[in-house]
């Protein structure tokens, strides 16, 4: 498990920025807090990750997504797609 890189934070703060800019979402914080934001996100979802994987117990699928960290990502992805969807 690991945090992403400035560049990349840096990288979804432009989307961000982009993506709000063409709907005319007003943002209530300013680029600098938004992107303080973004790497708090990130740094939660590290936290995250890392208790999912402690909390599956012990066998063969806690093993295949500790060795298979993008599979376990695109799981959750999946999860918070539903979630987004549904909530």
């Amino acid at each position: 498990m690991a945090q992403l890189p400035s560049g990349n934070i840096d990288q979804v703060w432009k989307s961000v920025m982009s993506e709000f800019s063409s709907v005319r979402t007003l943002i209530p914080i300013n680029k600098d807090q938004l992107r303080a934001l973004l790497a708090l996100i990130d740094e939660e979802l590290e936290g995250a990750e890392i208790s999912i994987i402690q909390a599956l117990p012990a066998g063969d699928g806690k093993s295949w997504l500790t060795a298979n960290p993008a599979i376990g990502r695109g799981l959750m992805l999946d999860v918070l797609g539903k979630r987004k969807e549904v909530l």
